[in-house]
């Protein structure tokens, strides 16, 4: 975050704190990126377009890389992902969504891609995340 953007957040938090202190840096934070369940739900989101849409045997990577994270915790690689029947998949969305919500928070810049099946014949495929930018740069009101 820019110190412009930083100085938006600030001022928005400030008048829109409902109690009659100063507002604590987490909130701060939640006012410029979004809090961690709208960001994981956001997250599920992308996460189940992708699985519609890329097979199994494509290697790919998310922007944010907390979802690369999550699906190697959940199930290894993307490889076993792609291939989870819908009810198994069903049963594991809370649990990306708790692991989504522990993992937002720490580095995973550094993480790895999603290996397919055929990872050596096929290129990585990065899906954007729309979210991912807006969160980074969210827009903030000003007095200006």
């Amino acid at each position: 975050m820019e110190e412009e953007e930083f100085k938006k957040s600030i001022k928005n938090i400030c008048k829109t704190y409902p109690y009659n202190s100063l507002p604590k840096p987490a909130h701060i934070l939640d006012s410029a990126y979004g809090n961690k369940e709208e960001r994981a739900w956001m997250a599920l989101e992308i996460l189940e377009k992708a699985r519609r849409i890329y097979s199994a045997d494509m290697t790919i990577s998310f922007e944010d890389k907390t979802i690369n994270r999550c699906i190697k915790t959940l199930c290894g690689n993307w490889c076993k992902f792609g291939r989870l029947e819908e009810r198994d998949w069903n049963r594991e969305k809370k649990n990306f969504i708790d692991l989504y919500e522990i993992f937002c928070d720490q580095d995973n810049r550094e993480e790895e891609p999603l290996v397919g099946q055929f990872s050596k014949k096929n290129e990585i495929i990065v899906i954007e995340c729309p979210y991912f930018n807006r969160f980074k740069n969210k827009e903030i009101e000003s007095d200006e």
